[in-house]
């Protein structure tokens, strides 16, 4: 971050902590929620299962930490945003192509 000295990413980071928990709460739910879809399709489904390793791979950047907690640097949330963004659209891309009538 340009222009911010160590104290201010302190205190922008301690502001932020609030939002680990909720964060934290949901990628989980989003994991259960691919780990069931992965269950609940065949393995001839391969352009969905390619989505959900995309969408996997966005919502956990970073390797799993031993608390099971996210933990994101500040300078990576940009990048973090983009994948999820990507991999959202794809998925919305798949979902209006299985919807719509042939």
């Amino acid at each position: 971050m340009p222009n911010v000295n160590k104290t201010g990413i302190e205190v922008l980071e301690s502001y932020l902590s609030f939002l680990l928990e909720p964060l934290t709460q949901n990628i989980n739910m989003a994991r259960n929620l691919i780990e069931k879809t992965r269950e609940n399709i065949g393995e001839d489904d391969i352009a969905l299962l390619i989505v959900l390793d995309e969408c996997e791979q966005a919502i956990q950047p970073y390797e799993e930490s031993e608390n099971n907690k996210v933990e994101i640097n500040l300078s990576d949330c940009r990048v973090w945003a983009e994948l999820l963004f990507e991999a959202l659209g794809k998925l919305q891309t798949l979902k209006m192509n299985v919807s719509a009538p042939v």
